[in-house]
């Protein structure tokens, strides 16, 4: 019988603390969803909720501002100043960001890991003053979640105080084994990151290893084909020039050939002309 009471005793407190929790977490969403995003410059860490619009005023914004955000998540970031003759520009904005001038927002999905600084200039229209302002946005792969631990602080706190002595230890036991499960959780979700991040960045790593060699090899077979280019056209000059020279030799010895073929027509000639005489003389004597 004693048994059976502890255990009725335990159903209860398991049944109540799951009505508790989700009572908790409904009315923590709901405080969440009615209030406005309000985001304070003055604070070094700002996590910024994404698919809604966040505020901010310039002149709040200093050099230890810094905005955390996840990777592919989509910013909606409208600044505004406390003087409405201001002009606001923004530069050095990573990729996938743009600045609207006319609307004064910056919109955009963060699609690279890192920290990035912007700068913010304020420009007065009517006496030409210039004022700068930076601010840093820190990109991550990890999300952060503080509204679930809000609300599982509000569930423990709850039932804690509204339970008896005798359900008190009950109550401990199950916290204690919720913190460890949730340590634990917490624990296998960093090293799984840890090693994605590992495995991400030596991918990279050896994807930009092959690039470079592939680099190199392209270069190397670009340097073989012009040093074969070249040999090629030295080849064609040497059998040009040795063309020219049979050419010449040729024509030299054409030349040659015809004075030797000239003289020998002379020397005809000349004994022609020498027998001629020979008979003329003969005649006259007779």
């Amino acid at each position: 019988m004693g048994n059976n009471n502890e255990y009725k005793k335990k159903q209860r407190f398991s049944i109540r603390k799951y009505n508790f929790g989700i009572g908790s977490i409904l009315l923590g969403s709901f405080i969440l969803l009615s209030n406005p995003n309000v985001m304070h410059a003055a604070e070094n860490n700002i996590t910024m909720n994404e698919n809604a619009q966040e505020t901010i005023m310039i002149e709040s914004l200093t050099t230890s501002t810094e905005f955390q955000t996840s990777i592919n998540s989509s910013i909606n970031l409208l600044l505004q100043s406390s003087n409405s003759n201001n002009e606001i520009k923004v530069t050095n904005l990573p990729s996938g960001l743009s600045f609207d001038g006319t609307n004064q927002v910056i919109t955009g999905e963060f699609t690279t890991i890192g920290t990035y600084t912007i700068n913010v200039t304020a420009v007065d229209n009517v006496t030409s003053e210039e004022k700068n302002y930076q601010f840093t946005f820190n990109v991550s792969t990890i999300e952060t979640s503080t509204e679930v631990a809000t609300t599982e602080e509000a569930t423990t706190e709850e039932a804690t105080t509204e339970e008896a002595t005798t359900e008190e230890a009950t109550t401990e036991e199950a916290t204690t084994e919720e913190a460890t499960t949730e340590e634990a959780t917490t624990e296998e979700a960093t090293t799984e990151e840890a090693t994605t991040e590992e495995a991400t960045t030596e991918e990279a790593t050896t994807e930009e290893a092959t690039t470079e060699e592939k680099k190199q090899q392209q270069k190397k077979q670009q340097q073989k084909k012009q040093q074969q280019k070249k040999q090629q056209q030295k080849k064609q000059q040497q059998k040009k020039q040795q063309q020219k020279t049979r050419l010449q030799k040729k024509q030299q010895q054409k030349t040659r050939q015809q004075k030797k073929r000239q003289q020998k027509k002379r020397q005809q000639k000349t004994r022609q002309q020498k027998k001629q005489q020979k008979k003329l003389s003969q005649l006259n004597q007779l």
